[in-house]
């Protein structure tokens, strides 16, 4: 079902819109997020991602993590020497996503830079709903128009 206008006026309030920053594990192990991405910058940010939580079930084969790291020269404003780490994990039934978000983040860094449809992209492999998208991008890109 999708959402009216008012609808997705309306969602931006509501808290199941945009990063579930904090409810990634809750909402996986329930089944209703199939896949989670978090970045840190090295050395700057290290220890940023929630492994420790995370372990237990990537062990029990609940889910499926992937680690990447790779120079940060792709990042704009990011100074030399820095290094970018990407830890993906997903349910197991879900994997395929790891490896789509890993290409929308590479397009991203050749192109320097992240638009519309790699945030509906990215939204979609999160397993976001088109009218929680809808009101992500609402919040996040710059007003334009008259």
């Amino acid at each position: 079902m999708e959402a009216k206008d008012d609808d997705v006026t309306a969602a931006q309030d509501i808290p199941d819109v945009g990063p579930h920053e904090g409810r990634e594990l809750e909402l996986m192990l329930a089944g209703t997020k199939p896949l989670a991405m978090f970045i840190e910058v090295l050395p700057a940010e290290a220890g940023l991602i929630p492994e420790a939580a995370f372990a237990p079930h990537v062990r029990s084969g609940r889910l499926v993590m992937r680690e990447i790291i790779t120079p940060a020269s792709g990042v704009p404003d990011c100074p030399e020497g820095l290094s970018v780490r990407h830890v993906l994990y997903a349910l197991p039934e879900e994997a395929w996503r790891i490896e789509a978000m890993l290409l929308v983040c590479g397009v991203a860094a050749s192109i320097r830079r992240w638009d519309e449809g790699l945030e509906r992209v990215t939204g979609k492999l999160l397993g976001y709903e088109d009218w929680q998208i809808d009101a992500f991008l609402r919040k996040v890109l710059p007003k334009t128009g008259a």
